[in-house]
């Protein structure tokens, strides 16, 4: 058996801490100070779903004043080890408890109790073994634990030597337990095993919290990098790899099984937030690529009170390599209920005002979220999340949201597939077409429901522009989106008014920038009056 060792013994010399290029927010993971401000008042002020939240929070048996932390010399995780992980666990959501009823309440013995709970942690932990799942262990409850840290960096009664000791756990133990793996575990040619989308969002949501733990702005970027990337297995592209009519994005675990599904989009959540909180926008990122699998796998998952499984198109998903994982239809265990869609819903309808139905649905029926060890029995899984949402990221509810965003046109042979983002009050949307981006636009088609927003257009050849309105003439129309149907100059060469020394110009609507290579150049012609281009 092939043990595997992170220890901040061995590896202690590989501390991650550097100058900042910018400052951080501190704190600002997944909570700022202004969020804290917002909960105090809605809980003063006894408003709902705030005051209810509260009083769930508080019967959470990681909500008391007398735990008592457990800290190990090393963690285990993974099948054929003393698995231990568990321990880790319980004492993260203890001290994220004390940490939360510190800045809601101002009482101090919750602080004290956090930070008791930290310091038993850094002071006796040495080292994350077992199979490939500590990459699991460091990802997911590293996150969890730089977390707690950043809510508490600002406790005067934590003393400076004990933080940075903490930092050095963070980086030396959790950071190093996995991120190495992620540039690392995709699959090789003909292997049918290879990584999920949950190992690598876990990594990076990880790396963004201790980064900004740490200040270590080359760690959080290189988080944010892969992220935005095509390749790795947790990228945004792979991620949420198709996406159907309406922006139902198709998620990469969509046919493994739903328990890692909402897995996958509950850390893709944090990560999100975290950056978010950063003014790093990866919510938004790739026309809000991230809120397309969340409503895909709400819908995939939400039956309550009866009201039954709703349809939703799958397409069979492939690894990249031969002898590939095929996947042909819906994975099971639908119906997975995590505490994870407070977070997403809230973002953006309260926040961004775009319509997120299906996560909206998940959000208000599992009221009020429950938090870290308190489902499932308490097993493994149910401290995947911090949870709590209702009472951490609930919002006012918007006054105002009606213009469409992120209008696309995908040109599908002679047909023009249109689809957008509703706002949150939008309703009979019309389509409108023109020929030119300043002409006149005429509606083409009124009335288009809710449920999936999305048209095609059949216009004949030609250049057209659209635009999407909503409420009549009441709201702003959304982007314009361009579309060609045709034979298209791609490349047409001018060579008018070149003399020697200059270069010809592309008159296509590409304007390619011209360059020679390779000894090939532009000179006098034979006849002296016109232009030689010689390849030469």
């Amino acid at each position: 058996m092939k043990i595997i060792i992170i220890s901040g013994i061995f590896i202690h010399f590989f501390v991650y801490f550097s100058i900042a290029d910018e400052e951080f927010v501190h704190p600002g993971l997944l909570h700022t100070n202004e969020d804290f401000e917002r909960i105090k008042n809605k809980i003063e002020l006894k408003e709902e779903p705030w005051l209810s939240a509260w009083k769930q929070f508080n019967t959470s048996r990681f909500a008391r004043p007398n735990y008592s932390p457990r800290p190990q010399k090393i963690i285990y995780r993974g099948i054929g080890y003393p698995q231990n992980y568990i321990t880790l666990c319980q004492d993260i959501a203890a001290a994220y408890c004390a940490a939360i009823n510190w800045k809601i309440t101002g009482n101090t013995s919750y602080a004290d109790k956090s930070v008791e709970i930290m310091n038993a942690w850094s002071s006796t932990l040495t080292s994350i073994q077992g199979n490939n799942d500590i990459a699991l262990a460091g990802g997911i409850y590293g996150c969890h634990f730089a977390n707690v840290g950043e809510i508490m960096r600002s406790y005067k009664g934590w003393k400076a030597e004990d933080f940075n000791k903490f930092k050095g756990m963070m980086v030396n133990i959790f950071f190093n337990a996995g991120w190495g793996r992620i540039l690392g575990n995709q699959p090789t040619s003909g292997s049918k095993r290879f990584y999920y989308s949950n190992w690598d969002l876990a990594q990076i949501g990880m790396a963004i919290a201790v980064g900004v733990l740490t200040d270590n702005r080359e760690m959080f970027n290189e988080a944010i990098r892969v992220y935005k990337s095509d390749w790795y297995w947790g990228a945004s592209s792979q991620f949420i790899y198709y996406l159907h009519p309406g922006y139902f994005g198709q998620t990469q675990e969509a046919g493994r099984d739903q328990g890692h599904n909402t897995l996958s989009i509950g850390l893709g959540g944090i990560l999100c937030e975290m950056a978010w909180n950063q003014d790093v926008d990866l919510y938004g990122w790739d026309n809000n690529r991230f809120l397309a699998g969340a409503e895909y796998t709400a819908k995939v998952n939400y039956n309550f009170n009866g009201s039954g499984f709703a349809d939703i198109p799958y397409i069979t998903y492939a690894n990249y390599y031969g002898n590939a994982v095929v996947q042909t239809m819906l994975g099971p265990g639908k119906g997975n209920n995590r505490p994870i869609w407070s977070l997403i819903y809230n973002h953006y309808e309260n926040r961004m005002g775009i319509s997120a139905p299906w996560s909206k649905k998940y959000a208000i029926a599992m009221r009020p979220e429950i938090g870290s060890g308190n489902i499932n029995g308490g097993n493994g899984g149910s401290y995947d999340f911090l949870g709590f949402g209702t009472l951490l990221y609930q919002q006012d509810t918007i006054s105002e949201s009606c213009y469409p965003e992120g209008l696309t046109a995908r040109v599908n042979g002679t047909k023009v597939d249109l689809n957008w983002w509703g706002p949150v009050y939008g309703i009979n949307y019309s389509i409108q077409r023109s020929t030119t981006i300043n002409g006149k636009f005429k509606t083409i088609k009124k009335k288009i429901g809710t449920q999936i927003l999305t048209y095609t257009d059949s216009p004949g050849r030609g250049t057209f522009y659209y635009r999407v309105l909503t409420n009549g003439s009441t709201c702003a129309a959304s982007n314009i989106a361009k579309a060609f149907i045709g034979t298209k100059l791609y490349f047409s060469l001018s060579f008018k008014n070149v003399s020697n020394g200059s270069l010809p110009i592309d008159l296509s609507e590409n304007k390619f920038s011209i360059k020679l290579f390779n000894g090939a150049s532009v000179g006098v012609g034979i006849k002296g009056k016109q232009t030689a281009l010689s390849l030469n």
